[in-house]
């Protein structure tokens, strides 16, 4: 095998830097969403009490809670997809950090 073959190249680098760093950034937004469980848990319940008089059953709870914890990553695909139009209206481009 030839030696050239074998060398770590600028494309490779920034492909595996992306992929580590996405997962990093999922890997926290869900912890960030998982920190206040207890609190919105406990909203949920209040607001249930509150409409039907009962308390909310432990698998409706935790039907709400999974629905809430996967609309925050779809918000995040959404978000990620419609930035490029709120740049392209503001006439903001080719900008570097």
């Amino acid at each position: 095998m030839d030696p050239d073959s074998k060398k770590v190249t600028f494309p490779l680098v920034m492909a595996v830097g992306v992929a580590v760093i996405g997962s990093l950034q999922f890997g926290y937004n869900t912890g960030v969403i998982n920190a206040p469980q207890t609190v919105i848990e406990k909203f949920y319940n209040e607001t249930w009490s509150q409409r039907y008089s009962e308390p909310i059953s432990a698998g409706s709870l935790t039907t709400l809670w999974s629905f809430s914890v996967s609309i925050f990553s779809i918000g995040g695909i959404f978000g990620s997809f419609s930035v490029g139009l709120f740049v392209n209206r503001r006439k903001v481009r080719r900008q570097r950090l």
